[in-house]
């Protein structure tokens, strides 16, 4: 019920008066003015006249305001009609006493009320100013430093929660420097309970998790702040702070969130999947409270920084198998993918594998985010000499290659591309590896690469005249996954959608980024929902080996920015599984899913490699569908996969270190 200050009568309707049918909103304009100058008990005065004499529009926007004894006031102007909406909720958060929360004093004013919230005096908090300082240049210190950023949330949370509250509106640039602890701005007005959902509320479409835009107060739990910070933990580690995704929001494209890794693909193991889970659509899959998350992500973190500084030797066993998957086999179809391990000859130069300058930058990043993180300081000083570790590498390099021809190819065919370009790897396996340093041998792969893609295009080209209405999608091609072990790294190189994960514990957690249309344009970045509303077209082959294109004169020659591979360098530890594979095996909703190919492995672990890749494919190969009358060609593809197993003394725990 609004009052109308034309006839004195209550009125349903808040824009027009049910009984002389007066506009409202010009009726509180004209009669309904904030004053220019608010008296307080005690004879202090607060200067309004920045709001030149009309209520704002928004009142959750606070005007700031310095009273005459000198302190900061976010004043929220409310004429009479909004103050007969937001009087309960004023009257609710003026109960709650917390010091995250500022001390508020409510001023009558008319029919209408000036709610006046005390400001700090330091100024906004902003939580990712270690994510811009540019002496902060290793992924650890950027990671340590968003640990020490979710700490700060949580610190925010739990006050809430420990009173069943939530902060339903979440920002985190919502905080502002009050001396002696951080508050929460955007809380002046109003609380929020768990357990519900008000009927309207001003929320941040950059963070709102699907029980609150779907309106379920049933499931507004500790685990909605759960998804807060996890969305926030997600954009600091894909650079999308602070505006978070393009586009319009995260209801936009049904909360399906993309890889981590297309955004930040040297992203260390093990810190994507607890992100992830943060952010699933049901409440209950969640970490059950901030503080859960927060364990997970230090551990994942402590994981990632001995895995980087502390070498370890070991040894690999390799297995694997490609076959042609049951419904291809009836139809009679040739296996287009290819599988081989060829031995890179090494010339046993020394490596450095860590350094002491590198190793004392990382112990020192992990160190300032929490004093938990000093566990990880003897395990490094024990592992540290006083000088650089350079180390000859002593069992030989081997280089795993997993490749998938593309079965649409008008000029010649998939499993001629992938034979080619299996040939071209097993050459430079022989020869033109130069295993100096990481920088050497990344170029090495990628003109690996650029010769196989090259190889491929002339072949196709020697096999005939081209029609006319050739195209460049029309040459054979392949896709390529290639894994050079050396040492206790594994340098992977990949073009297209075959991929590489690592098992470590319950997770499989995918290693390269799939380079097809949708990781591309995603990574530009364009809005999710825009990458989904491209349908098919989203999962074409950006990147493969024969990719082609034609220049002015018509002349038909590689494209070596497509043929060229990404590459990433991933250290290994005892305990390892790697698996390298073809989308037969793993595609999630259709054959494998990674959690299904974690449970095989897990499963299986005291098989041997072989044993293991022959486990996976049989796997994947029962999920095909043989051709029948309603399916005339069956249902699967051909299924590779190269299993490795990362075998030496066990790895340090935050226990043991």
């Amino acid at each position: 019920m609004v009052k109308c200050p034309a006839c004195d009568l209550e009125s349903l309707d808040s824009e027009f008066c049910d009984h002389c049918n007066s506009e409202l909103d010009e009726i509180f304009a004209a009669n309904d003015a904030p004053p220019n100058s608010l008296e307080l008990e005690g004879g202090e005065s607060v200067d309004c006249a920045g709001w030149g004499g009309s209520w704002p529009s928004d009142p959750f926007q606070g005007l700031v305001v310095t009273s005459s004894d000198g302190r900061t006031h976010r004043a929220h102007g409310l004429n009479s009609k909004r103050w007969a909406e937001f009087q309960p909720m004023v009257e609710q958060r003026s109960q709650v006493e917390l010091p995250i929360l500022p001390r508020i004093k409510v001023v009558p004013v008319n029919a209408g009320a000036i709610v006046l919230a005390e400001a700090g005096q330091g100024g906004p908090f902003t939580l990712n100013g270690h994510g811009s300082d540019p002496a902060w240049r290793e992924w650890v210190s950027s990671v340590a430093a968003l640990v020490d950023a979710c700490r700060t949330l949580h610190s925010v949370l739990k006050p809430l929660h420990d009173r069943d509250l939530v902060w339903l509106n979440f920002d985190p640039e919502q905080l502002e420097d009050a001396g002696d602890c951080i508050r929460v701005t955007n809380l002046d007005l109003a609380v929020y309970k768990a357990y519900e959902c008000p009927a309207s509320i001003r929320i941040s479409p950059r963070y709102s998790p699907p029980e609150v835009c779907r309106f379920r107060g049933d499931q507004i739990t500790s685990a909605t702040d759960v998804f807060h910070m996890s969305m926030y933990a997600y954009y600091w580690l894909a650079g999308l702070l602070p505006s978070g995704f393009p586009g319009r929001g995260l209801e936009a494209f049904d909360f399906e969130f993309p890889p981590l890794r297309i955004y930040k693909p040297n992203l260390p193991p093990g810190i994507a999947p607890v992100v992830e889970r943060g952010l699933r659509v049901d409440p209950k899959s969640r970490f059950p409270s901030t503080q859960d998350f927060l364990a997970d992500l230090e551990a994942a973190v402590w994981r990632a920084g001995v895995r980087y500084v502390v070498s370890a030797k070991v040894r690999h066993e390799i297995g694997g198998l490609t076959r042609a998957g049951r419904a291809k086999t009836a139809m009679g179809s040739a296996n287009q993918d290819q599988f081989a391990v060829f031995t890179v000859p090494v010339s046993g130069r020394p490596h450095a594998v860590a350094t002491q300058g590198i190793a004392r930058r990382i112990v020192t990043a992990l160190n300032r985010c929490a004093d938990g993180f000093r566990l990880i300081s003897r395990t490094v000083r024990r592992a540290l000499p006083s000088e650089a570790i350079e180390r000859p590498f002593e069992a030989p390099a081997a280089l795993v290659c997993v490749l998938d021809g593309v079965s649409t190819a008008r000029i010649g065919s998939g499993e001629r591309a992938s034979r080619i370009a299996c040939d071209a790897l097993a050459k430079t396996a022989s020869s033109e590896l130069d295993l100096s340093t990481r920088a050497t041998i990344a170029a090495s792969l990628s003109r690996c690469f650029v010769e196989a893609g090259t190889e491929i295009v002339r072949t196709a080209i020697d096999q005939g005249q081209l029609p006319p209405d050739f195209r460049e999608s029309d040459v054979m091609s392949t896709t390529a996954v290639v894994g050079l072990l050396h040492g206790n790294v594994l340098h992977i190189a990949n073009a297209g959608d075959s991929r590489a994960y690592l098992i470590e514990g319950p997770l499989a957690e995918q290693l390269t980024v799939d380079g097809d249309v949708r990781s591309t344009t995603l990574a530009a970045p364009t809005p999710p929902e825009h990458v989904r509303d491209m349908g098919v077209e989203a999962k074409s082959l950006r990147c493969c080996l024969g990719a082609c294109r034609r220049d002015p004169n018509g002349a038909t020659a590689t494209d070596v920015e497509r043929s060229t591979p990404q590459i990433a360098h991933w250290p290994l530890r005892p305990g390892d599984v790697l698996v390298l594979c073809t989308d037969g095996l793993v595609e999630e909703g259709v054959f494998l899913g990674p959690d299904e190919v974690a449970a095989i492995v897990r499963d299986c672990r005291c098989l041997s490699a072989q044993a293991i890749a022959e486990r996976l494919v049989d796997a994947a190969d029962a999920l095909q569908r043989l051709p029948s009358v309603a399916e005339p060609n069956g249902f699967g593809d051909n299924i590779t996969c190269a299993v490795i197993k990362v075998i030496g003394d066990p790895p340090p725990t935050k226990e043991n270190g």
